[in-house]
């Protein structure tokens, strides 16, 4: 299997969940860090450990 046919099969069978071209991949990766950020800092589990964070716990 070539390296061009590998990105398509790994997307389709699950193992990632984007394909980008080379030079798109900074933006994609940084894109993909912002949205969990997003999505972690609204949890309970999130709120309680930065409180724990600020208040000096572990």
């Amino acid at each position: 299997m070539t390296s061009s046919q590998e990105a398509p099969r790994a997307l389709a069978t699950g193992l990632v969940s984007a394909v980008v071209p080379d030079d798109q991949l900074e933006e994609a990766a940084m894109a993909i860090e912002n949205r969990n950020q997003v999505m972690c800092s609204g949890s309970q589990e999130f709120r309680d450990r930065m409180k724990a964070f600020v208040k000096g716990e572990r």
